[in-house]
């Protein structure tokens, strides 16, 4: 649970679906 929170944190500034892959990672 932290990779997938480090990433939605470093990319999901970036963009709207980043946080779709956060939520589905």
């Amino acid at each position: 649970m932290d990779k997938p929170l480090t990433l939605c944190k470093l990319m999901g500034t970036m963009s709207t679906f980043n946080v779709f892959q956060c939520t589905f990672f």
